[in-house]
């Protein structure tokens, strides 16, 4: 009879000792880590801002807490339109990010920063050279021996479209056409060949505001079909 008082007693208080733990006294909730992260915003003279963010936030969050920012969704995230009304695609200027002084090569929307990454934001030019890269990488392609209408004049003319300054859109084409066509020799129908890569230069224009996989696919299979129907008048 004791025996059992002394267990009833024991089991009592394991009870007791079950529901103050679990039930009266749960775990305290622990506080994400706020980190804080390095942030530049340069425009012209440049300023350093710090900022409080937790690890996993993603790039582009942070920067709006301080900055009202303009953003466009894609297929592959969001791209900044504007940052206090200075906007993209102006002169060819568009807003990149680096990290830890790298160009990053994602969206900013799906970058989750890292305590000691440092963030640099600029509004600069894409890239200067790019246009005179274009043309001498397309005038050799073209020089050297490849299959009738196969060379990435047509490519270069979509894709030209999206980040090439609007005058550079139509004339980079044009001229790789001509200053090749000096070392392989002018043809009657040049004006049936010269005249369908402008118009698919002009067309492409739509991807300036509608970028995604599915109208680079249609604008693609457009110009492959007009490109062939206007040159089949010439010959």
């Amino acid at each position: 009879m004791f025996n059992k008082k002394i267990l009833l007693f024991l089991g009592l208080i394991l009870i007791a000792f079950l529901v103050y733990k679990y039930f009266l006294n749960p775990a305290p909730v622990i506080a994400p880590k706020v980190e804080t992260f390095s942030m530049e915003l340069s425009i012209n003279d440049g300023q350093s801002v710090s900022y409080q963010a937790q690890n996993g936030q993603n790039a582009l969050d942070i920067l709006k807490k301080d900055h009202q920012i303009e953003t466009k969704q894609y297929d592959f995230g969001q791209s900044i339109e504007s940052v206090d009304g200075v906007k993209a695609r102006v002169n060819n200027k568009y807003w990149i990010y680096y990290i830890n002084t790298v160009s990053a090569t994602g969206a900013a929307d799906k970058y989750l920063v890292k305590s000691g990454d440092k963030i640099l934001w600029k509004y600069e030019n894409l890239n200067k050279l790019l246009p005179y890269l274009i043309i001498v990488f397309a005038f050799v392609i073209r020089l050297l021996p490849h299959q009738p209408n196969f060379s990435p004049i047509g490519a270069i003319a979509i894709f030209g479209s999206m980040f090439l300054p609007i005058h550079l859109v139509i004339t980079i084409p044009l001229i790789i056409l001509f200053t090749s066509d000096i070392f392989l020799g002018f043809h009657s129908v040049i004006p049936w060949v010269y005249g369908p890569f402008a118009l698919i230069a002009i067309l492409a224009l739509f991807l300036r505001s509608h970028l995604s996989l599915s109208n680079i696919i249609k604008t693609s299979l457009s110009a492959s079909i007009l490109f062939y129907l206007i040159t089949n008048f010439g010959v």
